[in-house]
């Protein structure tokens, strides 16, 4: 999948110029933050999605420069002249740039350029400013991640909702029963157990399915590890050398853990199902775990370029021009603040930078690591049709049972005894995916054997992993 080309990816752009919240902080995460990592954002490039936040907020600012002109002129003028008809060219110079300016995003220009049929990432045009053409050399290279580095409690930033998961421990050293007795198991290795997974899931046949060995590493841990941060004062990596990830499968650390991602991209990156597996070998037993996260659909009012009609109404017209009428003197008289609060900003973010950099001097346990990213930001944590739900509940169930089977096929082979982790798989196929932390919201929603779906909007507690229900 091209994802530049997604859906998600076109609303995250709509995004930049119907909402400053969202713009403000793309533009701080993405392009301004020069010591954190990127959240993973699956389906979204984020390359296309900073060069319309720029684009949107270069058209903000060049608006407010000329209002401003235009309000200093026609002040020295209404001055000078004490005849305020001598504004009226100013003001009406003003209501003309408001109109420019909120064409942007109108019904439009909206479908012109944003619509499923017209979109099109490459017309923006490269910055010439270096920093931003860093940015969007390093936001390219995330689509080949194979480092996590979080921030918070979720090793996993970026890849929404938790939903649940499960675990189980298997005695590698009990063989199986056969006529002659209990076979002496073989040795099993993690990487073999790894290989058989990616090599079920694969026979799936899924087309949207990606299969990616990851490192996890908190943002405070990261500080003495060269290979994920060669510069204490610049981001840390987002690849390393397979060689290096190989080391981390055979021999993790607390701080650093290997996982194998398996992660579904679908309803073009508007649903993103991640399933983050860990096999581990302590003292002879085998640890499989698996943690779920879901990404929902962009927030409803960032589909506005699908609701539009590329062509304009008379009433349309007449909004827009009556509209602007009404907004232009407001937006004369407060241009020279907006100015000011950009000016502001340049300098608060030169301290910014110097704070910083004085806090990775000061502190050792530094935090590189992010929280979240943009596509959770602008997630509506809902799902949008009833068969998103249906497609999220076939791709975990899918999943599921191959990691489940590969992973029973392979101890098979090993002489390794299968029974207590076959009663095991029958419990998770039963029961699906336990919902234990975070939060999601639906339409429809069953709990549990012959559980009656209720037409309600629906929201799980959101408490940690292992929370006893009602603590």
């Amino acid at each position: 999948m091209d994802s530049s080309r997604t859906d998600s990816t076109r609303y995250l752009c709509a995004a930049a110029y119907l909402d400053k919240a969202f713009r403000d902080q793309a533009i701080t995460q993405l392009l301004e933050d020069r010591h954190s990592a990127v959240a993973a954002t699956p389906g979204v490039n984020l390359a296309t999605v900073l060069e319309h936040c720029l684009v949107a907020r270069r058209r903000k600012t060049v608006r407010d420069l000329i209002l401003s002109g235009l309000a200093v002129l026609g002040a020295l003028t209404a001055l000078g002249t004490e005849d305020l008809t001598a504004v009226v060219p100013f003001a009406l110079a003003a209501w003309l740039v408001v109109i420019w300016e909120r064409w942007a995003t109108t019904d439009q220009s909206f479908a012109k350029r944003l619509s499923r049929s017209s979109f099109d990432p490459g017309s923006i045009g490269s910055p010439k400013r270096p920093d931003v053409l860093a940015a969007l050399k390093r936001l390219g290279g995330l689509e080949d991640a194979n480092v996590i580095v979080s921030g918070g409690f979720s090793p996993f930033p970026g890849s929404g909702v938790d939903i649940g998961g499960w675990s189980l421990v298997v005695d590698l050293q009990k063989g199986k029963e056969a006529i002659q007795g209990r076979l002496k198991p073989q040795p099993v290795g993690v990487e073999d157990l790894y290989a058989q997974t990616a090599s079920a899931v694969t026979s799936l046949g899924l087309d949207r399915v990606d299969i990616q060995d990851t490192l996890c590493v908190n943002g405070q841990d990261i500080r003495d590890e060269p290979r994920f941060l060669p510069d204490p004062y610049r981001c840390p990596v987002a690849r390393v050398d397979p060689v290096v990830v190989k080391e981390f499968v055979v021999n993790p650390t607390q701080s650093v853990r290997h996982y194998k991602c398996i992660r579904v991209i679908d309803w073009s990156g508007e649903l993103v199902l991640s399933v983050f597996l860990r096999f581990s070998k302590v003292a002879q037993k085998l640890f499989v775990e698996t943690s779920y996260f879901l990404l929902t659909p962009v927030r409803e009012p960032f589909h506005r370029p699908d609701w539009l009609n590329p062509k304009p109404t008379i009433s349309q017209w007449i909004s827009l021009l009556i509209g602007s009428a009404i907004l232009s003197p407001f937006m004369l008289a407060l241009s020279p603040l907006f100015i000011a609060s950009k000016v502001q900003h340049r300098f608060e973010l030169w301290s910014r930078h110097r704070q910083v950099r004085r806090s990775i001097d000061e502190n050792r346990a530094f935090n590189y690591g992010p929280t979240s990213s943009i596509r959770e930001a602008a997630s509506d944590g809902v799902y949008r049709r009833y068969f998103q739900k249906l497609d999220k509940e076939m791709y975990s169930k899918m999943l599921e049972r191959s990691i489940l089977d590969s992973t029973i096929d392979l101890l098979d082979a090993k002489d390794v005894d299968t029974s207590d982790l076959r009663e095991r798989k029958t419990t998770i196929l039963n029961n699906g995916v336990i919902v234990s932390g975070g939060s999601i919201e639906a339409k429809s929603l069953a709990v549990g054997q012959r559980a009656r779906a209720l037409v309600t909007r629906v929201k799980a507690a959101a408490t940690p992993r292992g929370t006893p229900a009602g603590a």
